[in-house]
C-alpha cells in the first residue's frame, strides 16, 4: 500500500473515531439531560410545587428545566440551584385520606415524604437549596441531602415562627457536607449537641433563629392524625459548644430556647473572632440582662450587632469605639446610660 493510501486510510479512520465519539457524547448528554429532567418534574410533583411558580419563568420551555421557575442554572446548562421557598408546600402521603389545606390552615403532619433520591443526580453540580417558609416537616431529614449532595454551598430549611413546632432534625447529619458555607434552620426543632454544626470546617454562617430542642426525637401523635413535640430549652453549656465554630462570620441566634446563666452576655461568643455579624434578638421576658461586657471589642470585625428586645442595663461600653468597621447596631429595649464612643457618626 502506498504511503498516501496508508494516510487517506489513517485520515478516514481518524473521521469515523470523531464521528462515534461526537455521536456517544450527544447520546450520554441527552441520557443526562432526560435524566436531570425526570429528578427535577419528580421533586415538582413531590412537592406539589404551583404550576404557575414552574411556567411564571420569562422564558419558559417545556422540558428544559433551566428554564423552570426556581431553577438556576450555568452557562453549561448545569443546575447549580433550586429555591422552592415560600411556596406553602406540604408534606403528605397517599395512605392518608386528608386534604391539603387551602385556606391557610395547619396542614395535616402524617408524611414521610422526603426529597426523592432521583435529585442525586445533581451531585456534582447543585450548590444552592432553599426549602425555606414551607410547611416541609420531613424535608430536613431527607437521606439524599446528606448523602449525594456534597457540594452544597447553601442549604436553607428554616420555617416561619408560624410554624416553630415542626421538624425535626436529629444530629448529626451535616457533617458530611464538606462544602457547606451557609446553614439556615431557622426555628426548627434540633435534637443533640450543638458543636456537631462546628464540626463542619468550611462553615461561615449559621442560622439558628428561634431553634429548639423537643425533648425526645419521638413525636407524640394528638387527636386529630397531626403530631406535636414537647416545648424544651438548651442548656447553657449546649449552646456554649458553639464557641469552637471558630470560622463563623455571620451568626444568629435570636430567640433560641436557652437556659442563660443569670442572663448576661454570654462569654463564649467573645471565642468567634472572625465574627462579621452577630445576631441575638430576644423578647425582654427571655431575653439578655446586666452589662454590656467591655469584650465586646474582641469581635473587632463586627460590621453588624443585632441585640434588639434584650434588657441590658448600665453604661455604654467604651468598647464600641473599638468596634471600627461596626455599620449597624441596635440595642433598642435596652435602658444604657452614657454617650456613644466619638467615633460613632
Amino acid at each position: 500500500m502506498s504511503r498516501m493510501s496508508r494516510g487517506m486510510l489513517g485520515s478516514f479512520i481518524r473521521h469515523c473515531f470523531l464521528i462515534l465519539f461526537l455521536l456517544f457524547s450527544t447520546c450520554v448528554q441527552s441520557q443526562t439531560h432526560s435524566e436531570i429532567l425526570s429528578a427535577i418534574d419528580e421533586l415538582f410533583n413531590v412537592y406539589q410545587v404551583p404550576l404557575e411558580y414552574k411556567i411564571g419563568r420569562e422564558g419558559y420551555q417545556e422540558n428544559e428545566f433551566c428554564t423552570y421557575g426556581g431553577i438556576t442554572c450555568d452557562s453549561n446548562g448545569e443546575v447549580t440551584g433550586i429555591d422552592l421557598s415560600g411556596l406553602q408546600l406540604y408534606d403528605y402521603v397517599e395512605d392518608y385520606d386528608v386534604p391539603v389545606p387551602t385556606n391557610g390552615d395547619d396542614p395535616p403532619l402524617i408524611s414521610m415524604s422526603f426529597l426523592p433520591d432521583s435529585i442525586g443526580i445533581l451531585k456534582n453540580s447543585l450548590k444552592y437549596l432553599n426549602l425555606s417558609n414551607n410547611q416541609l416537616f420531613f424535608a430536613p431529614s431527607s437521606p439524599v441531602i446528606y448523602r449525594d449532595l456534597k457540594e452544597i454551598e447553601v442549604l436553607d430549611l428554616s420555617i416561619s415562627t408560624s410554624l416553630e413546632r415542626r421538624g425535626v432534625i436529629e444530629m448529626p447529619p451535616f457533617v458530611s457536607l464538606s462544602s457547606l458555607q451557609v446553614l439556615k434552620l431557622g426555628n426548627r426543632r434540633i435534637n443533640g449537641s450543638l458543636e456537631t454544626f462546628c464540626s463542619i470546617g468550611s462553615l461561615i454562617e449559621l442560622d439558628l433563629n428561634g431553634v429548639r430542642p423537643s425533648r425526645s426525637s419521638s413525636l407524640d401523635k394528638i387527636g386529630n392524625g397531626r403530631f406535636e413535640e414537647e416545648k424544651n430549652s438548651y442548656s447553657y453549656e449546649n449552646v456554649s459548644k458553639l464557641s469552637t465554630c471558630i470560622n463563623l462570620k455571620k451568626l444568629d441566634i435570636s430567640n433560641i430556647k436557652v437556659v442563660w446563666k443569670n442572663n448576661n452576655f454570654p462569654n463564649w461568643i467573645f471565642n468567634l473572632t472572625k465574627l462579621e455579624e452577630l445576631r441575638m434578638k430576644f423578647s425582654n421576658d427571655e431575653g439578655l440582662r446586666g452589662a454590656l461586657p467591655q469584650s465586646i471589642s474582641l469581635l473587632s470585625k463586627l460590621r453588624v450587632l443585632d441585640l434588639e428586645d434584650n434588657s441590658f442595663e448600665g453604661s455604654i461600653p467604651s468598647a464600641f469605639g473599638d468596634l471600627t468597621d461596626l455599620e449597624f447596631l441596635d440595642i433598642s429595649g435596652s435602658t444604657l446610660s452614657g454617650s456613644f464612643p466619638s467615633s460613632f457618626s
